[in-house]
């Protein structure tokens, strides 16, 4: 795992991150809500539920977060690491297949990676670059970080139910004052819950389309992509890649430049066809004048 490309300028966000998750749930069990009701009621099986649940999730963050999503290393490097089995079952491309060379790290490309400017690294399956967990969501880290936005789905969700609980509206300065910061979890959490649903429906979606969000959104640009609409898969679009590579390299070994040159007619071949014409018109003309009466 690369640690400077993981932990490079996120501590503001990961610090903001758990900050409004523990505070959040903070402003929940201080006003009367629900969670402050059973606490008071000596029922602590849904409370202590609920702060496992958000432990949980800020736990996912930080792992999706600070993980190695998938970097592209050198061929060497990739091999140290590596045990024989990973060596064994680690894919390996026919000799026809031509992996682009990054521009940016000069590391050979494997297909649907991509490198990302921000983390300075090409990145295996790259699906896109997240602010919020500040690293990119890859091969490696994309599983979990679906776990982790149907985990934080689930918090802010259950977080929205106590919020509402917790609201008594009163026109009167003295509620505002008592209840400002239930209020604010209550629109923090809202909004949280639209881009969290929206964001697990979209990464599901495309899932179950065997596409990556950068496929997705550059497949017009992407050459393995640019003739396939988003209902023809990655692996329709390899395959038909591989075949054409295939079919070039067998044209180009099969027909060399001297089989080529002896496919094409010679000049005496062509003047006998040619004389093989003008005897079949001067039969046919002949014929002709003998059938006329």
């Amino acid at each position: 795992m690369r640690q400077g490309a993981a932990w490079g300028g996120g501590y503001l966000v990961r610090a903001a991150h758990t900050g409004l998750s523990w505070g959040v749930t903070l402003a929940l069990f201080l006003h009367r809500t629900d969670l402050q009701k059973q606490e008071e009621q000596g029922e602590l099986l849904q409370p202590l539920i609920f702060v496992l649940l958000v432990l949980c999730s800020v736990l996912l963050y930080f792992v999706v977060s600070l993980m190695d999503p998938g970097f592209v290393e050198s061929d060497e490097e990739e091999k140290v690491g590596m045990n024989e089995e990973q060596r064994v079952m680690m894919p390996q491309f026919p000799s026809n297949v031509w992996l682009r060379r990054c521009g940016y790290c000069m590391l050979k490309q494997p297909m649907r990676a991509k490198h990302c400017q921000l983390c300075r690294h090409c990145v295996r399956r790259y699906d896109h670059h997240c602010p919020w967990i500040e690293n990119c969501v890859g091969e490696r880290n994309h599983p979990l970080f679906i776990v982790y936005l149907a985990v934080q789905l689930v918090v802010l969700l259950w977080s929205f139910h106590v919020a509402w609980s917790g609201l008594y509206f009163q026109q009167s300065w003295e509620w505002l004052q008592h209840n400002i910061f239930l209020l604010l979890s209550f629109l923090v959490i809202a909004i949280f819950t639209i881009v969290v649903l929206l964001l697990l429906v979209s990464h599901l979606y495309l899932v179950s389309c065997n596409t990556t969000t950068w496929e997705f959104m550059s497949h017009h640009r992407i050459s393995y992509l640019r003739h396939y609409q988003l209902q023809h898969d990655f692996y329709k679009a390899r395959k038909q890649k591989c075949q054409d590579n295939q079919n070039e390299e067998y044209h180009r070994r099969e027909i060399t430049p001297k089989q080529e040159s002896s496919m094409k007619p010679s000049g005496a071949l062509q003047n006998a066809s040619q004389e093989t014409k003008l005897q079949l018109r001067l039969l046919f003309s002949r014929d002709k004048t003998k059938l006329e009466p």
